[in-house]
């Protein structure tokens, strides 16, 4: 890919991000504005099961995908969206029967608020990373940015019309469900028909191979960036969750920016370092580089939510949570690392070292979570974000450490025994 095309696919790319990330922004603030604690906290758990989720699929065949030569992958298209097309259906009829046990047996609003949440982020999020790594490798780079914006027009709409029509909770989720269900079939006509018979094939094949390391990566991840929202949701006051869930709100902006970039260059890797006499040298050089990238724009966030935090918090939410700016600056705090981690993650897959690495991760999960156990209780959703900080800076080391040989090893040719 030439260097001005690819100046044209980050452009694009980011504008999708820039725009699905403001529709998630703007779902924040009306959660937060319109609905109570209870159903805000809710969402927040139910948010964080969907990214759980998503981080298996990501581990199991997404990231895989999204390094195989454009060419290679449209030859196998249909195959891999029947591998989706399957996995999609399960998780959707599995959370249905999920939520109709709970309407059914448990009158609970907290527990229901957490199901209808799960099932609506767990459509949209289960999808997101694979249709726009799909769509870029057919070079159809506008259609992500065009169902973004059908999002953030969707968002819009619903913001006016919550407190015109006194729309509930449970039927602002289903409408998002809704969107996603009927954006993955646009992505079957934009693509094709999906292969179920070789989809399946495709499931055994990437489970055996990625299931247990991808669950041991998401049980990692799950434990220093979610397991304090779990204890405050269930033992602290409703309050402190939905400041959590808040502030955190804030921050996806960030995040979807980065991943937005982490995906065009997850894309270009490999053609990149493999242009490069020195494969190791053009590798480091590669990483290097982008680590510097995400590095400064998270720096950047950190210092502008230091300086206008109080002020972003009263715009977007009013008083309701004026008192938890502190919260705001931890969330910051944790994003950097989180950015830089993108990166090396994509190295740790290119050196086929994942399952290491998500092993290692158990290490950081489980220190989060202990710590989340004993600072939820004194320090509330201050005492979640420094488990959630802790967790991420322990599997940020792992990471640095899985990738040794390429980063800070001098001697390319005992580096490229590693490579190979």
């Amino acid at each position: 890919m030439s260097v001005p095309r690819q100046y044209i696919v980050r452009f694009i790319s980011l504008a999708d991000q820039v725009v699905f990330s403001a529709a998630t922004f703007l779902l924040m603030i009306m959660l937060a504005r319109y609905y109570s604690e209870v159903e805000l906290a809710g969402y927040g758990i139910g948010l964080s099961i969907a990214l759980t989720l998503q981080g298996v699929l990501r581990n199991c065949y997404v990231i895989q995908n999204s390094i195989i030569l454009p060419r290679i992958l449209r030859n196998l298209t249909s195959k891999v969206l029947g591998q989706q097309t399957f996995i999609w259906g399960i998780l959707l009829i599995v959370e249905l029967a999920v939520l109709t046990m709970v309407l059914f047996f448990n009158g609970n609003s907290f527990y229901g608020a957490i199901v209808i949440s799960t099932i609506a982020c767990s459509l949209i999020y289960a999808q997101l990373d694979f249709d726009r790594i799909m769509l870029i490798k057919h070079e159809k780079y506008w259609s992500s940015f065009i169902a973004s914006a059908l999002y953030l027009t969707l968002n819009i709409i619903l913001f006016f019309a919550i407190p015109q029509y006194n729309i509930s909770f449970y039927m602002v989720m289903l409408i998002l469900g809704v969107y996603a269900f009927l954006k993955f079939i646009c992505l079957l006509f934009a693509l094709g028909l999906p292969n179920l018979f070789w989809g399946w094939r495709l499931i055994k094949r990437d489970f055996k191979k990625h299931f247990i390391s991808s669950i041991s990566g998401s049980m990692g991840y799950f434990g220093h960036n979610h397991m304090p929202l779990i204890f405050l949701g269930f033992f602290e006051a409703p309050i402190q969750t939905a400041a959590f869930v808040a502030m955190r709100g804030l921050m996806q902006p960030l995040l979807v920016i980065v991943r937005s970039l982490d995906i065009i260059d997850k894309n270009l890797f490999q053609l990149i370092t493999a242009d490069n006499d020195d494969k190791v040298a053009g590798m480091r050089e590669v990483l290097i580089r982008q680590i510097l990238i995400y590095g400064l724009l998270a720096f950047g966030v950190i210092l502008f939510v230091t300086a206008f935090g109080d002020t972003i918090i009263q715009l977007v939410y009013g008083a309701k949570y004026a008192a938890y700016s502190h919260i705001l600056t931890g969330w910051a705090l944790v994003y950097f690392i989180l950015a830089i981690s993108f990166p090396l993650e994509t190295m740790i897959v290119k050196l086929d070292k994942l399952k290491t690495y998500n092993f290692y991760r158990l290490a950081a999960g489980a220190i989060g979570a202990i710590l989340a156990v004993f600072l939820c209780g004194p320090y509330g959703a201050l005492g979640a974000v420094i488990a959630c900080f802790v967790g991420f800076l322990v599997s940020i080391v792992c990471a640095l450490w899985v990738v040794r040989d390429v980063l800070f090893w001098k001697n390319n040719e005992l580096a490229l025994n590693t490579v190979n």
